[in-house]
């Protein structure tokens, strides 16, 4: 090998050397910073996921609350209608009652004396 083959060499070693020694001293990122139009669009995304969920959570509510209310409009209708059966009955029995012909006390107290001898 001749001298300067060698001298270049050392020379290409030196510039790796000084070259790595400069890349040490920069400081190394490891994570790319995101623009800001993709922020813009994850944020944006992240919204629509989380209304989706409340509209979600929402709908689930609602149907409870419609199934519980629907539970209890049964039971007050029915009781209503029991209610109106009996009201009927007492209607009815009371224009019966109203039908029939009373005897005043005087004539009974006489009708029953009359009886007893």
């Amino acid at each position: 090998m001749s001298t300067s083959m060698v001298s270049i060499r050392v020379e290409t070693i030196v510039q790796i050397k000084k070259a790595s020694a400069n890349a040490a001293a920069e400081p190394h990122r490891t994570r790319k910073a995101v623009s800001k139009p993709k922020r813009l669009q994850r944020v944006i995304l992240l919204l629509i996921v989380i209304m989706g969920l409340v509209l979600t959570m929402n709908m689930i509510v609602n149907r409870k609350i419609e199934s519980e209310v629907g539970g209890l409009r049964n039971k007050i209708e029915e009781r209503f209608e029991k209610l109106n059966s009996k009201i009927e009955m007492l209607e009815n029995k009371l224009g019966e009652l109203g039908a029939m012909e009373f005897v005043r006390k005087e004539d009974f107290n006489k009708r029953f004396d009359d009886l007893m001898i």
